[in-house]
């Protein structure tokens, strides 16, 4: 088995004023990025940021061999943004949380 190794990346965007407007949030294990939060405040979605900070995250995975990343989401936030951006769905919980579905995604690097 190959050894095991752990690394963290947090990626932020801040604007003008240092204030946080968008981050993500991922961690490597062994050969796989696990991209834990990817967040954009409300008021600054769909200006690129959240694209941007994907492909960031991917890149990170990459430069440190990862062949490939996984995240999950639910029905309510953001399914397709990730199928936009080349991720697989993977599997699912129905109702989770009650009336939703909590969604797992993968793409290969």
């Amino acid at each position: 088995m190959a050894e095991f190794r752990t690394k963290p990346i947090v990626l932020a965007v801040r604007d003008e004023t240092n204030r946080l407007i968008a981050g993500l949030t991922a961690e490597i294990f062994w050969n796989a990025l696990f991209i834990d939060i990817l967040w954009v405040d409300e008021e600054h979605r769909r200006r690129g940021y959240g694209a941007a900070l994907l492909r960031r995250g991917e890149d990170a995975g990459r430069a440190e061999s990862c062949d490939v990343a996984c995240l999950s989401t639910f029905d309510f936030q953001a399914p397709g943004f990730y199928e936009k951006y080349g991720y697989d769905l993977v599997g699912e919980f129905q109702d989770v949380p009650p009336g939703s579905r909590r969604r797992w995604f993968s793409k290969k690097l």
